[in-house]
């Protein structure tokens, strides 16, 4: 590290926090992997509500939560509001000579650097387990810039999120343009044929580990595999494989007449089509936990080619997305690349390795880079 940056363990950093909440009518927050500590109610969380939580901790802006058995995991993060949290959380305010490193620390602690360090002092026998204890945390070294450096850190690192953001999100949005041309071509190609003078008649379709697997279903290549609670989610597909399949799945096997048809059924199953279609016939309270039965699925119409026209369907699509396929690997590949560059740079950056300062000071005044985070008031 930079010779006049400071190491310090974190109990001489941080100290532990745990006042509870009297009425439970803060604000509900919780742990996110990818954001930090964000509103429960503007994140996909399917974990049962507490009927009441009065006695569970709180937390202020600028307070350190850590999900201690997630912290391996990237589930910690400074705080932008007042509010409840999980009493499994753990809360550490910064003391007062080092107030302002908490955005320097948020980068920090959430960097691949840290992640390691936040997995080996986790202990627990399996991964999704692994518990942090505050002892193990308050013994962790913190890496401590000066206030200008920390700042000059910050600033940069705010104006590179915001360009790899404004990148990602521009990427994106040709992705899902790309995969609209391609569901174009094939749910035309599916539900209309390749002859754009045939006559069309009504369909009557409304929308258009160690364990033994002894026991376990098996499938044969051509068989249709589908995940009766990921249905919905396109969680099926025909099998090119003889091999065991989950209990819980479910597997058809074409009638023999029928059994050309595998590879047009297989694209015309996984068009946006049949996407309703699915999600209708699927029954539970829960999206995560809906669930197709097997009447419910052999019940759903099929739009049945001849042979020899089903092999041209198939062929036509492959023919007409292969350039879209090439374009959308290639999109992926450039967000993963960037990604991946993004998460070095920050480790580089916020341990001194790559030294940001002087192309911080260049970013203009006016640049987003300000993060609009602001204190409420803290707890005792």
């Amino acid at each position: 590290m930079p010779e006049h940056w400071e190491l310090k363990r974190a109990k001489s950093v941080f100290r532990a926090i745990d006042v509870k909440s009297k009425t439970g009518k803060e604000e509900l927050l919780t742990v996110s992997s990818a954001n930090g500590i964000v509103k429960r109610r503007e994140s996909n969380v399917n974990m049962f509500k507490a009927k009441t939580y009065v006695g569970h901790k709180l937390c202020w802006p600028e307070d350190l939560v850590i999900n201690s058995l997630w912290a391996w995991g990237r589930g910690l993060g400074f705080s932008k509001e007042h509010g409840i949290i999980s009493t499994a959380y753990g809360v550490y305010r910064l003391r007062e000579p080092h107030k302002h490193l908490w955005q320097y620390l948020n980068y920090t602690l959430r960097s691949s650097v840290y992640q390691w360090e936040l997995q080996v002092r986790s202990k627990g026998v399996w991964k999704s387990r692994l518990q942090l204890t505050d002892a193990s945390f308050f013994d962790m070294p913190i890496l401590m810039p000066p206030k200008e450096d920390a700042e000059l850190i910050v600033r940069y690192l705010h104006a590179l999120d915001a360009k790899v953001k404004r990148y990602i999100r521009t990427k994106r949005t040709l992705i899902a343009r790309l995969q609209e041309q391609k569901q174009a071509i094939i749910q035309r190609a599916v539900t209309r044929g390749l002859d754009p003078n045939a006559k069309l008649k009504p369909s009557g379709v409304e929308w258009l580990m160690a364990a033994s697997y002894i026991g376990h279903k098996l499938c044969w290549p051509e068989d249709l595999v589908i995940n009766s609670l990921w249905a919905w989610a396109k969680g099926f597909g025909f099998s090119k494989h003889h091999g065991i399949v989950s209990t819980a799945y479910s597997v058809y096997r074409l009638r023999p007449q029928y059994k050309r048809l595998w590879r047009y059924l297989d694209v015309l199953l996984r068009s946006g089509a049949y996407d309703w279609d699915f999600t209708v016939r699927s029954r539970g309270v829960w999206k995560s936990r809906l669930q197709l039965t097997d009447s419910s699925f052999l019940d759903m119409r099929m739009i049945l080619p001849s042979a020899k026209e089903a092999d041209e369907i198939v062929e036509y699509i492959r023919t007409e997305t292969k350039d879209l396929d090439e374009a959308l690997s290639r999109v992926n590949k450039e967000i993963e690349v960037l990604q991946e560059y993004h998460t070095r740079l920050i480790s580089d950056v916020v341990t001194g390795a790559v030294d940001v300062r002087e192309a911080a000071k260049a970013i203009p005044e006016w640049y987003p880079w300000r993060i609009p985070w602001t204190s409420s008031g803290t707890g005792s």
